[in-house]
């Protein structure tokens, strides 16, 4: 397709192209699009090998699910791509051949929804983002998720002023060893929740610009992150988390985790918060004032911790309706617990 101009009246491409099951190619080029929905419309073309975006203007354009579980997809390039998309919701979901994808001067002001975007690519090695654009951007959860071929990421060319979930954005990325967040802006981020779980291969996590004023939700952030060997949340503001159950849980090479700045007046779950953290050998925990009418748990929090030796609990405050059902089961080298206020 080339050289074409669309009306400004609504034209609805759901499911066109929908299995089409001798499909190969898709070449767009010089196509200005308007007020198109592309939902669905090359789902499931499984012969499907190469998609190529080239000088392209779209307005008003849905393209969620538009290459969903196209399986033999390997090659995506999107070139000088200007285009008021709303939603790549799962956009190339399931395209477990697909290795690798390059977007070159691709801005994309307007989208809002990218989260599932290339979840189970399983395949996907390296995504490369050039002069890129993303400026409104609200939820990005799921966006990698079993992206378990991936090895980098860069994001220095994202704009993340508008974002508010990052949820389970990394999970079961277990080859990921790196991720550079530079520019990375969390500002109005209200779910971390597993953002990096199940990232194994995961060594040093630099946060810059990584602003956690709002965020609530931090449980299961770095679980089963097997590789990380050193932590440093110094700089995270934790005012107003609620959730930090499993946020360290299986971290076994873990140890040292630095959280001086960690204020938890206002969680109610601590549970399994350093569950089978197996090498780590000393806690602080700063300003652990817990002064709150509602059930808290910090059941099994310390669990199977064997080399944990002294825990350090500064401004103890505890109310009622407390739960800390074995909260030191398993800590076979612990020898001190210390109290400062």
């Amino acid at each position: 397709m080339s050289e074409k101009k669309f009306s400004d009246s609504l034209l609805k491409m759901i499911n066109a192209f929908q299995r089409c099951s001798s499909l190969k190619i898709i070449n767009i080029y010089k196509i200005n699009f308007k007020n198109i929905e592309f939902s669905n419309s090359f789902c499931e073309c499984k012969a499907l090998e190469e998609v190529f975006f080239t000088d392209n203007i779209f307005r008003n354009v849905k393209m969620n699910y538009m290459f969903y579980k196209c399986k033999s997809l390997k090659n995506v390039i999107f070139s000088n791509f200007n285009a008021d998309i709303t939603s790549t919701c799962k956009m190339f979901f399931g395209c477990t051949s697909l290795k690798k994808i390059k977007f070159f001067n691709f801005i994309c002001k307007k989208v809002l929804y990218m989260n599932n975007m290339f979840e189970q690519c399983i395949s996907l090695e390296n995504i490369d983002f050039f002069n890129t654009n993303f400026g409104y951007v609200y939820n990005m959860s799921c966006m990698f998720c079993e992206c378990s071929s991936l090895k980098k990421i860069d994001f220095s060319n994202f704009n993340f002023d508008s974002v508010s979930d990052i949820s389970f954005m990394f999970y079961g990325c277990s080859l990921l060893k790196e991720i550079s967040f530079l520019n990375f802006k969390t500002k109005n981020v209200i779910f971390m929740n597993s953002v990096f779980s199940q990232c194994n291969s995961l060594k040093t996590l630099l946060f810059f610009e990584f602003i956690t004023t709002n965020v609530v939700d931090m449980s299961y952030m770095f679980s089963n992150c097997s590789s990380l060997s050193d932590l440093n949340l110094s700089s995270f503001n934790t005012d107003k988390v609620i959730h930090m159950n499993n946020m360290f849980s299986g971290c076994s090479s873990l140890k040292e985790i630095k959280i001086s700045n960690f204020n938890i007046e206002k969680v109610k779950d601590m549970s399994f918060m350093f569950f089978q953290c197996t090498t780590v050998e000393k806690i602080f925990l700063p300003c652990f004032k817990i002064d709150s009418d509602s059930d808290i748990s910090l059941k099994n929090m310390f669990y199977n911790c064997i080399l944990l030796k002294e825990i350090i609990f500064s401004n103890l405050i505890i109310k009622k309706n407390i739960n800390i059902s074995e909260i030191f089961h398993g800590c076979l080298s612990l020898k001190e617990l210390k109290f400062i206020n």
